[in-house]
């Protein structure tokens, strides 16, 4: 079974595991929690002949991706994917949006200032450069 990971693991005894205690001790290394944001999982198996994805199912937490895991029948060279995903809110999402316009705004007064300055600083400057060229 060909599952690719994105993170190396440092565990030397790995392979004395079984294919399914492998799977799930590598699921269970993978999971990273975001506090206040629920966390689903997916899993997609990828056709090996245009690398096309197929999303096998969405599950809540990372056992029942491996339960899934071991009920699929797979070949050798088979290839899945198993993605985390972070469940945000409509009130969260506001909250960052209006944080960004903020800071937004802010960077195109700080920019339009430093036009402004450099401009002047350039205007200045010019008279004498052209004198000392001519």
């Amino acid at each position: 079974m060909g599952i690719k990971l994105q993170q190396s693991l440092n565990v030397s005894p790995l392979y004395l595991l079984s294919d399914s205690q492998r799977i799930a001790y590598c699921l269970s290394y993978l999971s990273m929690s975001h506090p206040n944001q629920p966390e689903y999982f997916t899993i997609s198996s990828v056709c090996p002949h245009d690398g096309s994805t197929t999303v096998v199912g969405i599950f809540k937490d990372m056992d029942a991706v491996s339960y899934r895991l071991k009920r699929m029948y797979t070949t050798c060279g088979d290839e899945y994917r198993i993605e985390c995903f972070h469940l945000s809110f409509a009130d969260d999402e506001a909250k960052a949006y209006n944080e960004q316009l903020v800071s937004r705004r802010k960077y195109q007064r700080e920019e339009e200032v430093k036009d402004r300055l450099y401009s002047a600083f350039k205007k200045d400057s010019k008279e004498p450069v052209d004198e000392v060229a001519g």
